[in-house]
């Protein structure tokens, strides 16, 4: 049977060191917003990182994780795991499609 796939941005608490960390974990946030309204049959969620996993490095934002069946299946941390500097919705879909999200 179809598990039902459950995809989970850890966002950042505030403001962080760099500018561009920043800017990364917002593009990310703005990326699953997006691919939550074009693929309706996988639940979106964002969660705050230190409230899903104490003492989450910031360093490992953005993260996201990828559960199936009550089990974590795919973990992607850090920019270069989600198509790099330049990620968006695109670059995102398709590498959660390589992972067997979509």
């Amino acid at each position: 049977k179809n598990g039902l796939w459950v995809v989970v941005n850890l966002t950042r608490i505030s403001s962080m060191s760099s500018r561009t960390k920043d800017e990364m974990c917002d593009k990310v946030e703005e990326a699953t917003r997006d691919l939550a309204d074009k693929f309706v049959h996988v639940k979106f969620v964002s969660i705050p990182s230190t409230s899903a996993i104490e003492n989450w490095p910031e360093e490992n934002l953005p993260t996201v994780f990828c559960y199936r069946y009550g089990k974590m299946q795919h973990q992607l941390v850090g920019v270069g795991a989600m198509g790099g500097m330049g990620v968006n919705s695109g670059r995102l879909e398709w590498r959660l499609a390589m992972l067997g999200v979509f």
